[in-house]
């Protein structure tokens, strides 16, 4: 068990964090410049710093596509989750748009990958690549929704690809199924950006996590009551 300390409180008041589920290969609460880089899971590699992530005294870490962000050696498989208590910041159109976490370069087949992304001001959600013959086929489930507002936000990939992205702050269930093959994106996850300049913006993180197995529903509903006692610490409802 790891002894969480949340800003602007003191060791008395630390929070005892043990993984409700099983299976993560990455995850953090930001709770410190010093843990920016830290992983929780016990065995497993921490991230490296690219740029100049920062830590805002508040309580987040702050990351900016291709400029500032935590690089994982960890990569997409046909089963996946990816997790995330966050928020955009100043995306108010499509050339501030910004990737909370991702491995996507381009719309190639192996370079697309699967993501949580913003694509606009007014839409966030999960993406994930088929391979249609050689085509490249990318599918994607996005909520009508302010990307720059605080939510947890989950995005379950299988293997058949049938994939489901969940909001829990915001009670949002979308769906996408890809009927065609997966198509495996071939770069490693980044937190707070993606491999593409065309996704510059800026994101603020509480939590994050990445692994390479499908979550059940269930699981991701264990998962929200330690999103939501972290930010509670903060001030910030979700």
């Amino acid at each position: 068990m790891t002894h969480i300390i949340m800003p602007g409180l003191d060791a008395s008041d630390s929070l005892d964090f043990e993984p409700p589920i099983s299976g993560f290969e990455y995850f953090n609460i930001f709770d410190g410049a010093a843990t920016l880089r830290r992983n929780l899971i016990n065995g497993k590699p921490a991230l490296t710093a690219a740029g100049l992530p920062t830590f805002n005294a508040a309580g987040w870490a702050e990351f900016t596509g291709q400029a500032n962000y935590l690089q994982s050696g960890i990569a997409e498989t046909s089963n996946l989750t990816l997790v995330t208590l966050s928020r955009g910041v100043g995306i108010v159109d499509t050339g501030t748009r910004a990737m909370f976490i991702s491995n996507f370069s381009a719309a190639g087949i192996g370079s697309a990958g699967s993501s949580i992304y913003a694509p606009d001001e007014v839409r966030i959600g999960g993406s994930l690549q088929g391979n249609n013959g050689g085509s490249s086929v990318i599918v994607s489930a996005t909520e009508t929704q302010n990307p720059n507002a605080w939510g947890f936000r989950v995005w379950i990939v299988n293997a058949s690809g049938a994939a489901r992205y969940l909001d829990l702050t915001h009670g949002i269930d979308k769906s996408a199924n890809l009927t065609y093959p997966r198509a495996l994106g071939s770069n490693t996850y980044r937190i707070g950006s993606s491999y593409s300049s065309s996704y510059p913006g800026r994101s603020d993180h509480i939590m994050a996590g990445i692994l390479q197995r499908a979550i059940t529903l269930d699981e991701a509903r264990a998962l929200y009551p330690v999103a939501q006692e972290v930010a509670s610490r903060m001030g910030i409802a979700v």
